[in-house]
């Protein structure tokens, strides 16, 4: 009787201790399954948007400055494209090795090479570096067949400032420049390297008008930072255009009279309007 009473005892010890394992494990499999629930479910949303920020560049589109006319139409200040090659430091896992490489198919200077690594140096790493922005066709070519194997490497196309009858037009139309800082805080847009606002001239007087407005473009881009392809675009808006009073030929004429005078200055209205048609000086 005494050893039956003490073997149920211990099976009910035993059943004890099995109920008390089974629900420490119902216990554990119910947090992880909670946990696991919130990471798949709750907090997918910010896993993704972490995931997509990893993998999407998202990048400004300088615009096309506005061109400026003489009274006629004919052109005095327009854009042209020049080719360019840069380097961002935040993806290349080695600048100095990037540039030798780039070096085959271009020419980089030491000099090129040292101020591109100092400024590596010096800048926020986001801020791309620009190695050559007078390439070739046939050199921008070469460049973006080598530039996915190189790391922070890239290209694209730059609208640069081009002045007609440069002399004859230049007190009147001035000339445009890198952003100084306080343009820079400014606006964002003019961080971009090769981006140029007006320093003097008719190009200072109408900055606002002939500047435009920038546009985005988000990338996805790869473990090296080259594009894969383009998610979408907000096209930028080109300056506008601007007409001048001046008569390019006139100005072109009276600027050839006082050449050979050491002071002297010329200015003829239309008696009509008052508009200004030359404004020549030495």
């Amino acid at each position: 009787m005494a050893a039956s009473e003490h073997h149920i005892r211990r099976n009910r010890r035993f059943t004890r201790r099995v109920l008390m394992l089974g629900a420490g494990q119902l216990g554990l499999f119910g947090v992880l399954g909670w946990r696991l629930r919130q990471l798949q479910v709750l907090e997918a949303p910010k896993y993704t948007l972490l995931a997509e920020e990893n993998r999407i560049n998202i990048q400004l589109l300088a615009p096309s400055r506005g061109l400026i006319f003489d009274r006629f139409g004919k052109p005095v200040a327009t854009n042209a494209d020049a080719m360019r090659v840069f380097i961002v430091p935040d993806l290349s896992k080695d600048i100095d090795e990037s540039l030798r490489q780039l070096g085959r198919v271009i020419d980089v200077p030491d000099a090129v090479r040292a101020r591109v690594l100092r400024l590596a140096r010096r800048q926020s790493p986001y801020v791309p570096i620009i190695v050559a922005d007078d390439l070739s066709w046939q050199q921008f070519a070469q460049v973006n067949v080598l530039a996915p194997t190189l790391s922070g490497v890239q290209t694209d196309i730059l609208s640069v400032r081009q002045y007609h009858d440069g002399e004859d037009m230049a007190h009147i139309v001035g000339y445009v420049g890198a952003a100084n800082r306080a343009e820079v805080n400014e606006d964002p847009v003019t961080r971009l390297p090769g981006f140029r606002v007006g320093k003097s001239g008719v190009e200072l007087g109408f900055e606002r008008k002939l500047r435009g407005k920038a546009g985005i473009v988000k990338l996805e881009v790869d473990a090296r930072g080259h594009a894969i392809r383009k998610l979408d675009t907000l096209q930028s808006q080109q300056g506008r255009e601007l007409v001048l009073t001046i008569d390019r030929e006139i100005q072109n004429r009276a600027m050839q009279r006082l050449k050979d005078l050491r002071r002297a200055a010329v200015v003829a209205l239309d008696e009509r309007t008052g508009e200004v048609l030359v404004m020549a000086s030495t």
